[in-house]
């Protein structure tokens, strides 16, 4: 019986110091990493490892949408792409996440955790949790432990979805991995698209989302989005619920404009968890630890 093969796919833009061990971490779980440059430089490019084990490339430039619209329809572009590297690779499964989120599996190793996967299971939908940001962190997956947990985390697997938590300021339903023999691309930058077999839910196994951990981090996000429609995919049908993303882009935008930077900073600062609030949701349950470097 051939070796289990895994892979990662990420798309990433000027990473920051901490992608390194972002990397690091990951290349002890998978076997391969997968990682596109957005918008790349060569200063970019030179700067991340290149090894058996991590390949880099130049993304996939070309999108129609603005904003984080643009950015999920290059990365699906990433994601095809990668889909035929992973077939000539033997990739077994592909993981799709980004450069703010790592994988974790308290209870057994990832390798083990796909080994047992029924073979009718064509795709798994990892469940998420979102960090508790701070002001400041030198390497945020390294300091920051403390998670707004999703209130799918407790639901049986094969129960209607629940919505995920009135806490997050990012997404709250999760990210996928497919088996890369059953895949027919992405379906958006959540799930896959598959010929047959079935998408399960996992709650065990899960992703950290290190969402705008630190101001510098929501600085990044806010220039790279840069002044886009508040609409998904410029529909005006399909409006932005996201009030932390599109408030996000107005303060940045404003404070760009002028250049009085205190009210960004005020902005930031308002929307981090109280000591209060955090207290409340340690009481309630609302929030989870994890130490993936313990």
């Amino acid at each position: 019986m051939s070796k289990l093969k895994i892979a990662i796919v990420c798309t990433v833009r000027n990473p920051a110091a901490s992608f390194t061990t972002w990397i690091n971490y990951h290349s002890k779980l998978v076997d391969k990493i997968y990682i596109y440059v957005d918008s790349p430089t060569s200063a970019t490019l030179s700067g991340l490892p290149a090894s058996p084990a991590v390949a880099v490339s130049p993304g996939a430039w070309l999108s129609t949408f603005s904003g984080p619209s643009g950015v999920m329809q290059r990365q699906c572009e990433n994601v095809r792409h990668v889909l035929k590297q992973c077939s000539t690779d033997g990739i077994d499964w592909l993981i799709h996440i980004d450069s703010d989120e790592l994988m974790v599996s308290p209870v057994r190793s990832l390798k083990d955790y796909f080994a047992h996967v029924d073979p009718n299971v064509s795709s798994i939908q990892f469940v998420n949790h979102e960090v508790v940001s701070v002001h400041a962190a030198e390497d945020p997956f390294r300091e920051l432990n403390i998670f707004k947990k999703n209130r799918r985390f407790d639901q049986a697997p094969d129960t209607p979805l629940i919505e995920g938590s009135a806490y997050f300021q990012g997404y709250t339903i999760g990210k996928s991995a497919v088996r890369v023999e059953k895949s027919l691309g992405p379906n958006g930058v959540h799930e896959f698209e598959t010929s047959d077999g079935a998408m399960v839910r996992e709650n065990q196994v899960c992703v950290l989302h290190y969402m705008s951990a630190t101001y510098k981090d929501w600085l990044k996000k806010c220039a790279e989005l840069g002044d886009f429609q508040t609409f998904w995919f410029d529909d005006i049908k399909s409006p932005m619920h996201e009030s932390f993303l599109v408030k996000s882009r107005d303060i940045y935008l404003g404070a760009i404009q002028t250049g009085e930077w205190n009210l960004a900073r005020e902005f930031y600062a308002n929307n981090l968890m109280s000591a209060a609030m955090k207290e409340q949701l340690l009481q309630s349950g609302d929030l989870i630890f994890y130490d993936p470097f313990s």
